[in-house]
């Protein structure tokens, strides 16, 4: 059995053939049940851009090698002839691609999960087998706990995306201090956590809150002895 690789393709297919178990299912019922036996439930899967028995489906075929953890192609070598990546060259290229994408942006280096394995090959003429490393997925290879000090991976609007891991492990988490005129570069900590106590928490030794605006950035006193002060870019009342 071979079905059209669209999700509502494939569910007008299986309208018209009048299947008695989708008997009075609607269109967009049926559309719903192809993804889920696609995504979740492991019926359906693809092959060559069609619907197929997840039996027969490249998904399967990846499941079995990731279980050998054997490239799809055989071993040592992709199909393309590349290298194939170990868990140590893996991290090293991986922590490359992202410190590099970090340089040219506000915070830690992120790339689309789908151009992964693109810059290893045009990068490190590297190949990335997530099947060799024992996964069926790019996805969960990247959440191993192996890279866990390199990346984390999420879901966006647009896609998945790798994120850089900061040296405090939280991608994205940078304490946001802007400077008053009032505070020497050197005098802010800039791995201050991003999280500043409330008032009622605050250690008067260490920290006092300066006057309060409404709507207005709240500023924190962070040396009490010389009035040095940081605006964190906070609102009072939070």
């Amino acid at each position: 059995m071979t079905l059209p690789g669209g999700r509502y393709a494939c569910a007008q297919v299986l309208v018209a053939r009048r299947l008695p178990f989708l008997r009075n299912r609607t269109l967009g019922q049926i559309c719903h049940i192809v993804q889920l036996a696609i995504s979740q439930k492991k019926v359906l899967g693809y092959l060559n851009g069609s619907v197929v028995p997840y039996g027969k489906s490249q998904s399967m075929v990846k499941e079995l090698c990731a279980s050998t953890q054997m490239p799809c192609s055989g071993p040592g070598r992709d199909a393309s002839g590349l290298q194939l990546a170990d868990w140590t060259t893996a991290k090293q290229c991986l922590q490359e691609i992202l410190s590099t994408a970090a340089a040219t942006a506000q915070g830690p280096g992120m790339v689309p999960l789908s151009n992964v394995k693109r810059l290893f090959r045009s990068r490190f003429s590297i190949e990335l087998s997530e099947t060799m490393l024992g996964h069926s997925k790019l996805s969960e290879l990247l959440q191993d706990e192996r890279f866990a000090d390199v990346c984390s991976v999420k879901l966006e609007g647009h896609g998945y995306i790798v994120v850089q891991k900061t040296m405090h492990g939280n991608p994205g988490t940078h304490s946001q201090l802007r400077h008053s005129p009032a505070v020497p570069a050197a005098m802010v900590s800039h791995t201050m956590p991003a999280t500043i106590p409330s008032k009622e928490k605050v250690d008067h030794n260490k920290f006092h809150w300066d006057r309060f605006s409404p709507n207005e950035p709240a500023k924190v006193i962070l040396d009490s002895r010389d009035g040095a002060v940081a605006d964190i870019g906070m609102t009072w009342p939070p």
